[in-house]
């Protein structure tokens, strides 16, 4: 989601480099998104509060069609928007009420592994620990895999340290070539699960080998070296078929792949996952959507919208509703309900 700051710097960038003063040196400027989900990381005001707003856009309109739900699922696309606003009829309501108290069908089958949304990283970390021990007691192995730092560096997205087995499910936590020749792209988001491990051949990351072969970088031979050249292999949730051997990531300070930064897998558990880290994805293998400690508007939307159907979506920890409707739990800012009040359905 892009900031009021950031969108006026983006302007200032425009003007500066067409030599224009025109907003955004006169390029033509088209701006989608959707303010009732999850705001800007940083507290530097919505797009639509940005000085260059009311200069560049000359109108606005909401797009009222609903495309990520199926078609035939009316009742779960009248309930999301319902959501979105904060105040909820009854027939909404009871329907969210059935999607709480339907039986949860999740294990750690890995053909049907519904991802759980919660609000906060704890949460997601304790459910992923227990999944973690108990996929542990099946496959009677684990592997674990500590960051690199290179120059000192740091950054708090990278986990410092991985415990893997046999069936964890995990989640990319950015978007990567595998394949031999890195013929294939997988997604930030994509869920995937361990299907085993591969040892690389010494020659590949020691240098002290007799046939070495610096097909590496320093800081990733580096890396391979630290954990023996031992790497997991990977199945696509989505694609059982498709299988690969994830290497580890330069996660350097620019995103360039090189100077200081930290080397790691780069993957999370992912029986659980944040709201934060579930918006933009569809969740095709169900979710369960955790309700209990929202901080933030927009989480619960985000938390309920993943699932295309009903039937893959199940609901813990349904908040209080009011007499009149109002849940305080799914309340949007009063700055986003404004701005939506002041545009046309197209």
């Amino acid at each position: 989601m892009i900031s009021a700051k950031l969108l006026d710097a983006l302007d200032q960038c425009g003007r500066v480099c067409r030599g224009l003063s025109m907003p955004f040196g006169n390029l033509p400027v088209l701006l989608c998104g959707d303010f009732h989900q999850l705001p800007p990381v940083s507290l530097d005001g919505w797009a639509f509060q940005a000085k260059v707003w009311k200069e560049a856009i000359s109108f606005s309109l909401e797009l009222t069609e609903v495309l990520r739900s199926d078609p035939q699922e009316r009742q779960l696309s009248k309930a999301l928007q319902e959501v979105r606003c904060g105040r909820i009829s009854d027939g909404s309501w009871q329907f969210l009420q059935s999607l709480a108290k339907k039986p949860r069908q999740i294990g750690l089958q890995n053909d049907r592994c519904p991802v759980v949304v919660v609000p906060t990283n704890r949460q997601a970390d304790e459910i992923n620990v227990a999944a973690l021990r108990a996929a542990m007691e099946t496959s009677g192995e684990i592997h674990r895999y500590s960051a690199l730092h290179v120059s000192g560096a740091r950054k708090k997205e990278v986990p410092e340290e991985l415990s893997l087995c046999k069936g964890a499910v995990v989640v990319l936590t950015t978007s990567i070539r595998v394949g031999p020749q890195g013929e294939v792209k997988w997604a930030n988001g994509l869920r995937c699960c361990v299907s085993g491990f591969v040892q690389l051949p010494r020659k590949a990351f020691d240098h002290r080998h007799p046939d070495f072969e610096a097909v590496h970088g320093h800081s990733l031979r580096q890396f391979l070296l630290r954990h023996g050249g031992l790497l997991p292999k990977l199945q696509a949730l989505e694609d059982p078929s498709s299988e690969y051997v994830l290497h580890p990531v330069h996660f350097s300070e620019r995103n360039s792949g090189e100077g200081p930064g930290v080397v790691q897998l780069p993957i999370r558990l992912g029986w659980a996952v944040t709201a934060h880290r579930a918006q933009g994805a569809s969740m095709e293998g169900g979710a369960v959507a955790v309700l209990q400690g929202l901080f933030s508007p927009g989480q619960a939307y985000v938390a309920l919208s993943r699932c295309r159907r009903a039937k893959d979506l199940w609901i813990e920890g349904l908040p209080h509703r009011d007499a009149d409707g109002w849940v305080a739990a799914f309340a949007p800012e009063e700055e986003v309900q404004a701005f939506y009040q002041t545009m046309r359905g197209f």
